[in-house]
Parts: C-alpha cells; structure tokens; sequence
C-alpha cells in the first residue's frame, strides 16, 4: 500500500545531533530547501522534544510548516541501529510537539555535502588560518543547518521523482 501524499505547505527538517540540531525549512512551493537555525541543546533545560520545538516554533515564525522531515542516519546496508531509532524517537517527539506529521530521510554524508568554512585571511598576531572559538562556533552551528539543508533537499527532489 502506497503512503499517503504530504499535506501541502511548507516543510520544515531538522537534522539531530548530540549538540546541536540542524533545522532547514523549504520554499512555499517545495523546491528548494534553505537553512535556518541550529539549536544547541546544552542550553535546553530541559532538553525535551517539547523543549526543542519551542525553540525551532521560535526560530521560524511566522512560518507554519506543514511537514516535518527528520535526518536519521541509517547504517550501510540501510539497517537502523540504536542511533537510528534514537533520532527517529526524537523526530517524532518533536513532530508531535509541533502538531506535524513525521517523514524519515536518510542523513547519510549530509554533513560532508554541507558548505564548509573556506580559510580565513591570516590576521596579525594569529598564525595563518586561525580564527576566533566564538567564530569557529558559529560557523559549526552554519554547518549543522546546510546539513539539515541537505537533508530537506533530498526528500524533496525524491518526492519530485516519485520515490517512497
């Protein structure tokens, strides 16, 4: 039996870490996946489904999503391992929290097809290439929302071809 069509509207994904979770939200008409936000779940008190919708609801408004897509890294052979289900249970927690019905996307090398930070200008007084922890944050949270970018674009243009 084939699985019901999306609901139209904007769909929004997240891609979950142990940190920090990517969220990407795509255009109106489903073509294209931008980044968004990353939350950093160190600052959750507590880091709950509940708690990490709050903050995506926060970071998208007025953006109401239609979908919610979660990144879930599926082994090699395409098995779910404990980290799998574990990520699979956090999007439908969040799915829920949010009132959006959940699709799964393998996150395989999301993060390798993320944009990476280029080398910075060599300043004075730092060796060449160096930059700032605070700037190196930023650009990792950068990272973690292109990843979620990735992520949403993927079951986007699968949607486009027809594929489960």
């Amino acid at each position: 039996m084939a699985e019901p069509a999306p609901p139209p509207g904007r769909v929004l994904a997240i891609d979950p870490g142990e940190r920090w979770i990517g969220v990407a939200l795509s255009d109106d008409a489903r073509r294209l996946a931008l980044p968004s936000t990353t939350v950093d779940r160190r600052a959750l008190r507590p880091d709950t489904p509940a708690a990490i919708a709050a903050c995506i609801r926060a970071a998208i408004a007025p953006d109401a999503p239609a979908l919610l897509v979660v990144g879930v890294p599926y082994r090699p052979d395409g098995a779910e391992d404990a980290q799998a289900a574990a990520f699979r249970e956090l999007g439908a927690g969040v799915a829920g929290a949010l009132g959006l019905p959940l699709a799964v996307q393998g996150e395989r090398h999301s993060n390798d097809a993320a944009p990476t930070p280029t080398t910075m200008k060599p300043r004075s007084g730092r060796r060449p290439g160096a930059i700032s922890p605070a700037r190196r944050a930023r650009r990792r949270e950068k990272q973690h929302a292109a990843a979620a970018a990735t992520i949403l674009q993927r079951w986007l243009d699968a949607q486009r071809a027809g594929e489960p």
